[in-house]
């Protein structure tokens, strides 16, 4: 493409992922690595630098448990998410979250990534708006940014987000947050 502008960058993607059966989703799950992380999650994560949209994601930082972590409280748009029905007469969301630190030149410096299995019974489920989340991690020292990547096992749709870190003190007290979970959920 040209621009008659000057100073105009193109911003891409080199590719995409897409799963057209069950079995993609099966044989997904042998490619995982020795330490269980889904190289295609990774690769989301730490090198396709284009936020997704198809499942919105919202995080807040928040006082970490213990000094030298890094804690998040994520909301994920119920909406865009595949509930079903368990054989307890719950409904079920199965979710891969990934984060990706990076330093300040963009360079991707860690990643760890796990599986999240909620459960919600009719009255929750139908009240609710997000899947609420809490997840906190030891950070490499030299974080200037990280990418959160959230991951609708059922669907394969994936949100993500890109976050300015900084290490919040363990004394810091969050207060007047409505998006907060209450004290001892997540």
């Amino acid at each position: 493409m040209k621009s008659k502008r000057s100073g105009v960058e193109l911003s891409f993607r080199q590719g995409y992922f897409a799963r057209t059966s069950d079995s993609d989703i099966k044989e997904s799950e042998k490619d995982k690595d020795k330490s269980g992380n889904d190289p295609q999650l990774q690769q989301t994560a730490c090198r396709d630098l284009l936020t997704s949209t198809s499942v919105l994601v919202v995080a807040q930082a928040l006082a970490p448990d213990k000094p030298g972590l890094a804690k998040y409280f994520m909301n994920i748009d119920a909406r865009m998410l595949t509930f079903t029905p368990g054989d307890d007469g719950k409904r079920d969301v199965k979710l891969d979250v990934a984060i990706c630190s990076f330093d300040r030149s963009g360079k991707p410096l860690q990643y760890f990534q796990e599986h999240v299995d909620k459960k919600f019974d009719e009255k929750d489920y139908a009240a609710m708006r997000g899947v609420p989340h809490a997840i906190e991690f030891t950070p490499h020292p030299d974080t200037a940014r990280i990418r959160m990547v959230v991951r609708d096992v059922a669907s394969g749709e994936i949100g993500s987000l890109n976050v300015p870190f900084a290490l919040a003190s363990p004394a810091a007290a969050v207060t007047d947050n409505p998006a907060a979970p209450p004290s001892g959920k997540n």
